[in-house]
């Protein structure tokens, strides 16, 4: 192969994966948007599905044995006695991190099947937002009584 053959192969390889980057770069600002135009409404639903499970669980109860507080539009605390023990969960830009005192879980907004969901953190598993709810509530629960 003379020098201009070379020249001219290497030159289409380069041109190829330059191409290919910027259609991987567009996806990619495309799905942020998209999570990032999606992420107010999975956090709303997030935290209309821990206001019912706390409603349910004080009717349980026959008590307001849990309050719930939204101080910031990121930000849902979850406590007892006057929120002198509480615990939250908060939107921080792509994700949702659910504290606890001793643990806490991180859930980040994907776009998977063309869907924005929550993905477990690590194993990068689909979770449906009343199942973090649930499993939320639940550890406020069992750590507060």
């Amino acid at each position: 192969m003379d020098e201009a053959q070379w020249a001219n192969k290497m030159a289409a390889k380069v041109k190829e994966k330059r191409h290919q980057e910027a259609l991987n770069k567009e996806t990619r600002l495309r799905d942020d948007e998209e999570r990032r135009a999606q992420a107010p409404k999975l956090w709303q639903e997030f935290v209309g599905q821990v206001e019912n499970r706390v409603k349910a669980f004080n009717r349980a109860m026959d008590e307001d044995a849990l309050g719930i507080k939204l101080n910031k539009p990121d930000e849902v605390v979850v406590g007892i006695c006057q929120f002198l023990t509480t615990v939250k969960a908060r939107l921080e830009g792509l994700s949702l991190k659910c504290s606890l005192v001793s643990t806490s879980a991180e859930y980040e907004i994907r776009l998977v099947n063309g869907q924005v969901v929550f993905t477990s953190g690590r194993s990068g598993e689909v979770n449906q937002i009343d199942g973090i709810a649930e499993r939320f509530v639940d550890d406020i629960i069992k750590m507060l009584y």
